[in-house]
């Protein structure tokens, strides 16, 4: 009997990655492209720490002021989540809000990368790219649920996207410092600038559903 319940146990990875990825669909695409790059943008990480403190002279006290603006954007996701239900921008609820998150996140991180010098033009990239990455998280949190057609799948969508969270997440980990090293934090925010630009890419797969009026 031991060699069944062997095969058995052996077999189960392989069987739930068969049941999470069996049934993907490009569907789901906006969700997980959304997901991984806001994982990946920890690419940055090692560049801002560098930056703030060789380039810009911030001082922990005001790290932590920045690290204030910076989180509070978050604070309002349920407000970004009823704009986008309740009213669409040019007929859209969901793509035209994921394109302004995304170019809020470019202009941020090309800010950056170009002609942010001073304390105050670095905290409003960071504000910028701060609010785009919320409003897109916003939209993804919408689609999750969405693209699904079922109560499994719902669950399906959202356990591959932490996946593809934490996929983004690793992959960047050692990287982060090997680029900031190698090239400094500038080149590194101008690499960053690809990540927005994916998941505009991304929109195309959105499923274009009709929009209901507004109570």
């Amino acid at each position: 009997m031991a060699e069944p319940t062997e095969t058995t146990s052996s077999a189960a990875p392989g069987g739930l990655v068969r049941r999470l990825l069996g049934s993907m669909r490009l569907a789901y695409l906006p969700v997980l492209v959304t997901y991984f790059c806001y994982g990946a943008s920890g690419i940055t990480s090692i560049a801002l720490l560098y930056f703030q403190k060789d380039a810009l002279g911030i001082t922990p006290a005001e790290a932590a002021g920045i690290a204030f603006w910076v989180a509070l954007p978050w604070s309002t996701k349920m407000v970004a989540g009823v704009a986008s239900d309740v009213y669409p921008i040019l007929g859209s609820r969901r793509v035209s809000y994921m394109l302004v998150g995304v170019l809020l996140t470019f202009a941020g991180y090309a800010w950056l990368a170009t002609t942010a010098s001073s304390k105050s033009t670095y905290l409003a990239a960071m504000v910028l790219i701060a609010v785009g990455s919320m409003v897109q998280d916003v939209v993804a949190d919408a689609l999750s649920v969405e693209v699904a057609r079922n109560e499994e799948e719902i669950k399906q969508v959202q356990t591959l996207g932490r996946m593809a969270l934490l996929v983004g997440s690793i992959s960047v980990g050692y990287l982060s410092g090997w680029l900031a090293g190698v090239l400094g934090p500038r080149p590194v925010f101008a690499i960053a600038v690809v990540l927005p630009v994916l998941v505009s890419v991304s929109t195309w797969f959105v499923p274009r559903l009709p929009v209901a009026p507004a109570p």
